[in-house]
């Protein structure tokens, strides 16, 4: 049976049809494929749906410094897509870098109300907040910016701005109060990052709340604070994030301990050298340990090791450092001795005794002079013993 005949002017209209379906189908895949940063891929501009590819000429044209022509761009990309924030806020980039301070504001408000996401309206802000002394609004977009983009390029100069001035370092302690999530970024400084500036980030972690800041990621700050020999300021970050005790030595609990995890311990973290004679277990708290969280240890090499490290800064005076210690008697009070000085000196370590006013608690004295303020305190343990060591003490006795 024959099949009917199309028309063949219905033939030709279908053919035109498909054509112009995909003439505007590359036209807006090339639309899309201008979002790439390779400037050749840029798609046409001039039909109604090219706002990608007029935004991001706009781009090029002000990485080339032409604001006028990149003006003209992001004027053709906002009108393809006046909800657009990207293509607002390249706008306004382009008024601003024309000197026309007033057009961009208006250009930067109506992107700001649409969700803060793009990133120039977001350093437009920051930098008008601190020119206008608005330390809250400077805090909330760097806030803002740094959710979204932790690693940027310019993050650091953008922190450092901020935390330039006392309400500005004051509003951005309260972002981090808040839950800002990049504690990281914020912490973990450029190896050449001035004392001054380091000097300022410890003065944001000074005005947040307690342990608002984690404890396993101070060490980045603390060593920097150290390696500038900013000691008084490392110990206090480190006392405000990691140690809610009252004693002069740190974490004498051990609640901060973490044996599988060593690289992450500060210069005030109680750290366990690496050698592999020595066997160590944290105990948690249970009847047994009084209730205490316990430190067992043993050498089994055949020389004693320091088996517990950690800085301190002390001026000089007469300290006494008391923990308990089940074995308060015998070869294992002889086998242990703990050390105070100006550096990790075996020689210097001085053997315990039974304190009069504790059960199971032994401790001694030691004189420190002026000679230095940072001191290293280590325990040291002889061979074939094991020691049971809890509740750590240090407090100052006399002159």
């Amino acid at each position: 049976m024959a099949q009917p005949r199309v028309p063949g002017w219905l033939s030709i209209a279908g053919a035109v049809a498909l054509a112009c379906y995909g003439t505007v189908a590359a036209i807006s895949g090339a639309d899309r494929l201008s979002t790439t940063p390779d400037s050749t891929t840029r798609g046409l501009v001039g039909w109604p749906y090219d706002t990608m590819s007029a935004r991001m000429r706009a781009m090029d044209a002000l990485d080339m410094n032409q604001p006028a022509e990149a003006e003209r761009l992001a004027a053709r990309a906002v009108a393809s897509d006046p909800m657009d924030p990207v293509a607002i806020g390249v706008l306004g980039r382009a008024r601003q870098a024309q000197g026309r301070s007033q057009a961009a504001e208006a250009a930067f408000r109506v992107s700001g109300n649409m969700g803060w996401r793009d990133v120039a309206t977001q350093l437009y802000w920051i930098d008008r907040g601190l020119d206008l002394g608005d330390a809250n609004v400077a805090a909330q977009r760097l806030d803002a910016i740094m959710r979204q983009f932790p690693d940027n390029t310019s993050r650091d100069a953008l922190i450092n701005d901020v935390t330039a001035s006392v309400e500005g370092r004051t509003a951005l302690a309260a972002r981090f109060a808040q839950g800002a999530p990049w504690q990281a970024a914020f912490l973990l400084t450029p190896d050449d990052t001035p004392p001054e500036v380091l000097l300022q980030r410890a003065d944001v972690i000074r005005r947040a709340p307690r342990h608002t800041f984690a404890c396993d990621r101070m060490a980045w700050l603390t060593a920097a604070l150290a390696k500038a020999n900013l000691m008084d300021e490392a110990q206090e970050v480190w006392l405000r994030s990691c140690d809610a005790g009252t004693s002069l030595v740190h974490d004498g609990d051990f609640a901060n301990l973490n044996l599988d995890n060593q690289s992450r311990a500060s210069l005030f973290d109680w750290r366990v050298p690496a050698v592999g004679d020595i066997e160590m277990l944290v105990n948690e708290p249970t009847p047994t340990t009084g209730g205490l969280r316990q430190v067992d240890v043993r050498v089994n090499g055949a020389s004693t090791q320091p088996v517990l490290q950690q800085m301190l800064v002390l001026p000089a005076g007469r300290y006494r450092i008391s923990w308990t210690m089940p074995e308060a008697d015998g070869l294992a009070l002889r086998s242990l001795r703990v050390g105070m000085g100006c550096t990790f000196d075996q020689g210097l370590a001085q053997t315990p005794t039974r304190l009069p006013d504790g059960k199971d608690r032994v401790g001694t004295e030691i004189l420190l002079d002026s000679t230095c303020r940072l001191r290293p305190l280590a325990f040291w343990l002889a061979p074939s013993v094991d020691v049971h060591i809890a509740d750590v003490k240090l407090e100052r006795v006399g002159n």
